[in-house]
């Protein structure tokens, strides 16, 4: 399944470190892919992870086992990137709340649906690539637990079903629903955090446990307040693409400075002895 999270990385199809990659480095890009300059025409490749989806699966068949067991869809919507697969088998009766149809729509929000989870994440995340690589490790390490589950859920409806079929199958069903609407409740969780970790250009964490708190209604907790800023590289690219309107002078009274003035005054400054710059 981390396949399905695949972007190119590290081949020359790598689209992380162009000018369209942002300052964050991403490999998210809005469409159209194919795009013109001029007379020519260019186009961005798909990534295999991409927001270009509605939904995405992983089929595993197991021979040995009845059918209704043996055949799991690791299911996930939105973008493959930052989808948690949960496992439904072949034989499920019924659906999620989370994943069905009528629970949210492409022009509603709702918290109870599986699609605006994931999708919320990875709006989030296209930005903010940074952030990405732990949401997909986090992405990975449910989807190991999931498959430890399976073991002995998988055991009991084997057993089960030699002599209750339906009962076998309803057992899974039921399993199958409850992990799927957790995963729905623990990704919105998950944005909660990422929203208050990665908020206004910051990095927001705790300072321990012996941080001042203030208390109150209107105090709290004293939070960890980091700067990120941005790359040399995309420093760089701003020195180049602005020239000297950024730098910084000691003199106040530099032609530099008046340059400055004189641009945020639309072409009109006044100097010191009242005479009109244009």
């Amino acid at each position: 399944m981390s396949h399905m999270r695949n972007h190119y990385e590290g081949t020359a199809l790598d689209s992380r470190y162009d000018v369209g990659a942002g300052d964050s480095g991403s490999p998210f890009r809005v469409r159209p892919l194919v795009w013109s300059d001029g007379d020519q025409q260019y186009v961005h490749e798909r990534n295999v992870g991409t927001q270009q989806a509605g939904w995405n699966f992983v089929a595993q068949l197991r021979s040995w086992l009845p059918g209704p067991i043996g055949g799991i869809l690791w299911f996930g919507v939105d973008d493959a990137s930052f989808s948690v697969h949960a496992p439904f088998h072949g034989g499920n009766t019924r659906v999620p709340r989370s994943y069905a149809d009528g629970v949210g729509d492409a022009l509603h929000y709702s918290q109870d649906s599986a699609f605006w989870a994931f999708n919320t994440v990875a709006n989030f995340l296209y930005p903010r690539w940074f952030a990405a690589e732990e949401v997909m490790a986090s992405a990975r390490k449910a989807e190991e637990t999931f498959v430890q589950q399976l073991r002995a859920e998988e055991l009991a409806a084997a057993a089960l079903y030699k002599t209750n079929p339906a009962k076998a199958i309803e057992l899974l069903t039921a399993r199958d629903a409850s992990r799927a609407d957790q995963v729905v409740k623990d990704e919105f969780a998950l944005f909660g955090q990422l929203m208050v970790t990665h908020r206004d250009g910051f990095h927001i964490s705790s300072l321990g446990p012996h941080a001042p708190n203030h208390g109150g209604a209107q105090g709290g907790v004293v939070p960890k307040v980091e700067e990120v800023g941005y790359s040399t590289k995309w420093y760089d690219r701003i020195v180049k693409d602005t020239g000297d309107r950024y730098k910084m002078s000691t003199s106040p009274t530099s032609l530099l400075d008046a340059a400055k003035l004189r641009t945020l005054s639309k072409g009109t400054w006044v100097d010191s002895t009242h005479e009109v710059i244009v």
